[in-house]
């Protein structure tokens, strides 16, 4: 046998890129100085008249369009100008706060040059403006500095050392304001309100309210302080508040009259939209889904050995409360629970979290693998109270700071107590916020997600979340003309469809998060599917091609996401005929397709009933879509039954 010597390897170390070009920003056409003197200077020149005469800037707070001291300032860019933070940062006294991608319609101002041949060089009308918000709060010096920027650059003179980057501010301004009702209740949110004004019928409804958060822990603690003086004069409570630094959260749970919630759903001057220092005001995050307990089967024990207790998790789950003597999970699973969910969960409602669990240790059961050797750690965060609730965040805890007290119960412990999966360094969390589409500003949840990834080196597996909105199929107008069409002209068709509504079916929170895999849902399955289920069609030739309710777009700074697509069921679709238009949602999974999972006897909460092992096969239509990790083969992604 011939003998081979070793190849050595250069020691690793540090290299600078090497020097190019790269690819320069694309700027929209630009109004200029002189018209952006005649646009944004009457707002700078009506503080230089406080300042001139003398008054105290303070005064224009009187004025909801003023700008003034301590009000976050709003600037709209048309385009980017790089690092606008550290621009704020060489203004003494300017905080910098957030930033958020958006896209402006075309004016007379501000508008894309058309590059295509026969148009070239021509106004583009067509395409909208590309641009970025971004939010700083100033005190009274900065504002002072601003206008002496601003004069300087109407004056045309070269700006000072170090604030070049301000002049190209002003060259890209679109508009300079304060932050105000719109921005804290935008058009998306009211109809949020509206909906939680049908659904729950009490005389106060809960409702999350974030705060500018700053630098200042004095100033954050008199935010909270000035919140809570002015919901108790609202005639409602606080029931939780909530600080996390790191990640610039500071936001409170409380409840608010119904009347309250119409004046914000109205957009009239309710205290709440324009209270200086709220950044937003929304419903609570509630996911639920309906139970779906037909097609049931009685699951056969599986093959493979127990995994031993003495060896740690090193995979956990974030989710519901499991059936953890389900036969499924029995002996491999941990449960931690601190606050006491499982007393509150009927066994027949333990929907998501015993699917899930069932997911991790064992993939889909249509393929009878070996399940997984290692213990799984679960710390449940959802519960359902009774058998008519769909199971639900808790009532009287804010989401973010429910998810951040278990990751570092998980990983540091609490109250003394020792961490419950300290080796864990994978966790599902197959959990969204359907209020909360990604619309170009990163959410709360995806920047704990990151900083938690970062801070103990953990791998969040996030679904990229369902959009269950039935989609348009562009040139069919009748059931019958989609029925009877080729199998490649439906799938191009839904294709096509999918692609014009990419800017409605994006990506729920926290599935934008940088530092997480996110993964989505492609039609492939275990189970043979019969090609004539029911009156369902399916819309695919492929299984590589994403189901039609697995959301998909670009995350934050125009990351691909979700970054890989796995087995979801060969979700079908039923055509639905509205107008000159057709239709097609997702179908219910059934015994023919989907995937096969662990689910809790749905009639084990009726008195003396021995409680079957009861499995079932989901697919994605009406799902919450749930990624889940298979530690010693590879990972596997399935859906659970349920709108959110």
């Amino acid at each position: 046998m011939a003998e081979y010597p070793l190849l050595p390897l250069p020691s690793p170390r540090l290299q600078p890129l090497p020097p190019g070009r790269g690819f320069p920003p694309t700027l929209p056409r630009l109004p200029g100085r002189q018209r952006q003197g005649e646009r944004i200077g009457p707002k700078f020149r009506r503080l230089q008249e406080i300042f001139d005469l003398g008054r105290d800037p303070v005064t224009l707070r009187a004025d909801p369009t003023g700008l003034a001291p301590e009000r976050v300032l709003v600037f709209e860019l048309a385009g980017s100008v790089g690092d606008f933070e550290a621009a704020c940062k060489w203004i003494r006294g300017l905080e910098y706060l957030t930033e958020q991608e958006v896209e402006f319609e075309p004016d007379d101002d501000f508008w894309v040059v058309d590059t295509r041949v026969q148009t070239r060089g021509q106004r583009r009308l067509d395409k909208p403006v590309g641009g970025r918000v971004y939010t700083a709060m100033p005190d009274v010096t900065a504002l002072r500095h601003l206008l002496s920027l601003w004069k300087r650059y109407q004056d045309g003179l070269e700006p000072e050392d170090n604030f070049g980057q301000w002049f190209k501010v002003f060259d890209q301004l679109r508009d300079l304001r304060p932050w105000g009702p719109e921005d804290r209740i935008p058009d998306d949110l009211v109809t949020d309100f509206q909906q939680a004004l049908a659904e729950d019928g009490g005389a106060l409804i809960s409702t999350e309210v974030e705060l500018w958060a700053s630098s200042s822990a004095a100033r954050c603690r008199s935010s909270q302080r000035e919140l809570a003086r002015l919901v108790r004069r609202l005639g409602g409570s606080v029931l939780q508040a909530a600080s996390i630094p790191e990640i610039a959260y500071e936001a409170a749970l409380v409840e608010l009259p119904r009347d309250e919630i119409a004046r914000l759903v109205r957009r009239d001057l309710a205290n709440l939209a324009i209270c200086d220092d709220i950044m937003f005001v929304r419903p609570q995050s509630h996911p639920s889904y309906d139970r779906l307990d037909r097609d049931l089967t009685v699951g056969a024990a599986p093959d493979g050995p127990t995994p031993s207790p003495h060896q740690r998790p090193i995979a956990a789950l974030l989710d519901g409360v499991p059936i953890q003597r389900h036969r499924l999970l029995d002996g491999r699973v941990v449960v931690d629970d601190p606050d006491g969910l499982e007393d509150l969960t009927l066994a027949s409602r333990r929907w998501h979290g015993t699917a899930m669990a069932s997911l991790i240790l064992h993939g889909d059961r249509h393929l009878q693998e070996a399940p997984l050797d290692r213990l799984l750690h679960i710390h449940p965060v959802l519960y359902a109270p009774d058998n008519l609730s769909t199971e639900r965040f808790q009532q009287d805890r804010l989401l973010i700071d429910t998810i951040y007290r278990a990751v570092l119960r998980m990983k540091e412990g609490s109250d003394g107590t020792a961490p419950t999966a300290p080796d864990a360094f994978l966790v599902n969390l197959s959990l969204g916020d359907k209020r909360r589409p990604y619309a170009g500003q990163i959410s709360p949840w995806a920047r704990l997600l990151d900083y938690l990834a970062h801070r103990y080196n953990i791998l969040f597996l996030v679904s990229a979340g369902n959009v269950n909105d039935p989609l348009p199929v562009p040139g069919y107008n009748a059931v019958t003309d989609f029925e009877e069409a080729s199998a490649e002209d439906r799938e191009t068709a839904v294709m096509v469809g999918l692609g014009e509504q990419r800017s409605q079916r994006t990506l729920l929170s926290p599935a934008e998060a940088l530092n997480v895999l996110t993964v989505g849902a492609c039609h492939d399955e275990a189970c043979e599917s019969s090609p004539s289920a029911g009156v369902s069609i399916d819309p695919y030739v492929s299984s590589s091609l994403p189901n039609i309710t697995s959301a998909m777009g670009l995350g934050h700074r125009k990351a691909i996401k979700p970054e890989i697509l796995l087995p979801g069921g060969r979700e079908r679709v039923l055509p639905l005929p509205q107008g000159d238009q057709l239709l097609i949602r997702s179908a219910q999974a059934g015994s023919s397709f989907g995937i096969r999972v662990a689910v809790p006897d749905p009639q084990s909460h009726k008195p003396g009933r021995t409680p079957k092992w009861h499995e079932r096969c989901y697919s994605t239509g009406d799902t919450i879509r749930a990624p889940s990790v298979r530690c010693s083969n590879g990972s596997r992604e399935r859906s659970h039954p349920g709108r959110r």
